[in-house]
């Protein structure tokens, strides 16, 4: 989806290429990484790049670290990520799941 400009074409960021596979899959991805303890230099990179364009606050740096989470303003308006739903552990995420569907960790 591009947009005509100055005799070629740019990014039209308000389509829903943008909008929905952003905000609604990479910031629920992200959100689960969160949660997970993973780092996602590369998705991080990617959402901070995006929310520029798009006019949206998603990702926030943290205490002055290098480190970037999904606390922005808008992560509860217009994401699926976790977070938006108070969501802040891997215990409240199991919590949602009855017992009997959680299959238990195991080390080999």
């Amino acid at each position: 989806p591009l947009l005509p400009a100055d005799g070629g074409f740019v990014p039209d960021f308000s389509n829903r290429y943008f909008t929905e596979d952003i905000n609604l899959g990479l910031c629920g991805y992200k959100g689960l990484a969160e949660l997970a303890g993973v780092d996602t230099p590369v998705m991080d990179r990617v959402i901070l790049w995006a929310q520029q364009h798009m006019g949206v606050e998603l990702l926030v740096q943290v205490d002055g670290s290098s480190d970037y989470k999904l606390k922005g303003k808008d992560v509860a308006a217009t994401t699926n990520a976790p977070q938006r739903f108070c969501i802040s552990s891997m215990d409240d995420l199991r919590s949602l799941y009855p017992k009997e569907v959680v299959v238990e960790e195991t080390h080999q």
